[in-house]
């Protein structure tokens, strides 16, 4: 616990590329964006699906597996994207470039470091994602979910060829 106290920046708030490392903090940082581009995805495919009366029951897995079939080039594309950021004169936080060229000038070598996935934290990580699902269906997307069937990931993701 000393060690995470040794961490916390000036106003109190923890200093994320001291506590995971820099290297973990870049890569995370990098993750983040490209999670962002699966989300968006996602949802034009959420979209059709449910023009077609259908819609996938964990969101959260379709994100992912989005992902997960990003080429190497696309990937040096957004970092390549992310390293071209600017930060405002009115921004709330540093842009992302600047964000990693902090971490990487600290070099921190970290006190927490990753080791398992963050899903060995819940203890049904499977109904938290059917969950939070339909939680983003009604409250985020407010989609008319009455008449649509709940397809299982793997099925949707058998159907595109991209399976599990």
């Amino acid at each position: 616990m000393t060690d995470l106290l040794a961490v916390t920046g000036k106003q109190g708030r923890p200093d994320h590329e001291r506590i995971a490392g820099t290297d973990a903090f870049v890569s995370t940082t990098l993750e983040i964006n490209l999670l962002s581009v699966a989300a968006q995805r996602a949802v034009v495919d959420l979209s059709r699906m449910w023009r077609e009366g259908r819609l996938v029951d964990n969101y959260p897995g379709l994100i992912a597996s989005l992902r997960s079939r990003y080429s190497t080039g696309f990937v040096q594309r957004l970092l390549a994207g992310l390293e071209q950021g600017k930060t405002g004169v009115f921004s709330a936080h540093p842009c992302d470039k600047d964000r990693m060229a902090l971490a990487r000038a600290e070099n921190a070598r970290g006190v927490l470091t990753p080791g398992l996935p963050a899903r060995t934290l819940f203890a049904d990580y499977e109904s938290l994602c059917h969950d939070v699902t339909l939680e983003f269906y009604d409250q985020e997307l407010h989609l008319e979910r009455e008449g649509c069937d709940l397809v299982p990931l793997q099925n949707v993701l058998e159907e595109r060829g991209s399976g599990p």
